[in-house]
Parts: C-alpha cells; structure tokens; sequence
C-alpha cells in the first residue's frame, strides 16, 4: 500500500526591514499604517459585536413579545387552567344531577317533594298557602328600616 504524503505548504517569506536601517519618514509612515490597521480591526471587531447583540437583542424580544411567544404561552396556561376549572365544575354538576335522577328513580318521596316544592302541587284536599319570597322582614332594624312594623289594616 502506498503511503500518501501531506504537500508541503510553501509560505512565501516577507522581507522585514528593521526600523533601524529605514529612513525616519518611512519609519514613521509604517507605524501609522500599523495603527490604523490595529484601528479598523478594533472597530470591525467591535461592529460584528455591536451587530450579534442587536441580533440576540431583536430574537429575544420576538420571542418574549411575538406571535406565539412567552406572553401568548402564559396567557394560554392561564386560560387552560380557568377551562380546567370550568370543566371540574361541570363534572361536579353532573354527579349531583345524576345522584338526584337516583334518588327520583328509586325513592316514591323525592317524587312528592319534587311536585310540593319545585312545581307548587297538593294533595287532594291540602290548602297551599304561597307567601312572597323576602330576605328579611319589612320592619327589620338592621336594615334600617323604621323602627315599629308598619299598620296593618285588620280584615
């Protein structure tokens, strides 16, 4: 098997010339060059930076602010939990109602007091009196009403 040789890299070699052996003004020339160079590195440096923030900066707040983003998620997790809510209370319903259907199905009583109380029926020969339905008395003094019960006219 034949053994493969990595090609040399030819670097080509530059030529320094010592600041001694230059004329002053080239000397000069060449560090302004240098400085400048080192200037523009700073300030490329600094504006791919300057611009990987602003990036950073612009994707943070589409993804907090955006469609879909941190406060769209939080308002969802929130409506979740109220729907969850809403949900149990519905379960809950259910049971009560169904519990109550079981009572009207097996129990003769619960039909009775299901036709006396919610549909106003009676027995043949029962007197029903209906009185209005009030919180509290017309001349209760809690509620600040006057303070003797009002004249009733005798019949």
């Amino acid at each position: 098997m034949a053994r493969f040789r990595r090609p040399r890299l030819e670097i080509p070699i530059r030529r320094v010339v010592s600041d001694a052996v230059a004329e002053p003004g080239v000397r000069q020339r060449r560090s302004d060059e240098r400085e400048a160079s080192l200037e523009r590195g700073r300030f490329r440096r600094w504006a791919v930076r300057a611009a990987i923030a602003g990036v950073f900066l612009v994707g943070c707040g589409a993804a907090t602010l955006g469609e879909r983003g941190l406060w769209d998620l939080m308002r969802s997790r929130a409506e979740k939990r109220t729907l969850a809510a809403e949900v149990e209370a519905a379960k809950e319903r259910v049971d009560r109602l169904a519990a109550r259907v079981d009572r009207l199905k097996n129990a003769p009583e619960a039909y009775e007091r299901l036709a006396r109380e919610e549909l106003g029926y009676a027995l043949d020969g029962e007197t029903v009196f209906v009185f209005p339905h009030t919180s509290e008395a017309p001349w209760d003094r809690s509620a600040g009403a006057p303070e003797e019960p009002p004249n009733v006219p005798a019949r």
